[in-house]
């Protein structure tokens, strides 16, 4: 059933990125603002219907978690790019721990180097920051029986 809901997110984001030539994750932003606005279409969707209590329960606990100590999250992953720069810069301790090249039948290289992990924990800050908020955004819109709708900018914007 995970695999049948997988193909069709994928082809819907293709249908969308080829037709419309706008990223899924622009749609559902820009739906999940209409809901914003318009929060008596929120009973159109009933989303409360067809997802069980418990597991509306964890996915709004796990995003809480995250972006309640989205400032934490992102000071350890700057420490982290920062701690990278500065072992590579100053000691060859890098050179010690990361495995050698390999290199393949098809005379392709791949390695491992400090670089390559810089640019990949920048890649999840902005993932974090843009398409993931964006999921965050539209399950507490959608999912969040507490007035979500009502309360978003005193509690969220506003603190």
């Amino acid at each position: 059933m995970i695999k049948s809901v997988v193909e069709q997110v994928k082809e819907v984001k293709k249908l969308t990125e080829d037709t419309v030539n706008i990223p899924l994750t622009y749609l559902i932003f820009l739906s999940s603002c209409f809901l914003l606005w318009k929060p008596k279409y929120i009973s159109l969707v009933n989303v409360f219907r067809w997802i069980p209590n418990n597991i509306r329960e964890i996915i709004l606990g796990l995003f809480n978690v995250l972006y309640s100590n989205i400032i934490l999250v992102f000071i350890a992953l700057f420490g982290a790019v920062v701690v990278i720069t500065l072992l590579s810069e100053y000691t060859s301790i890098l050179d010690k721990l990361l495995p050698d090249e390999v290199e393949y039948m098809d005379n392709t290289e791949v390695s491992w180097n400090q670089y390559s992990a810089i640019r990949r924990l920048v890649s999840i800050v902005f993932t974090l920051a843009l398409p993931i908020f964006v999921y965050y955004f539209t399950t507490n819109v959608l999912l969040n029986q507490n007035n979500f709708v009502e309360t978003f900018f005193q509690k969220i914007l506003f603190r």
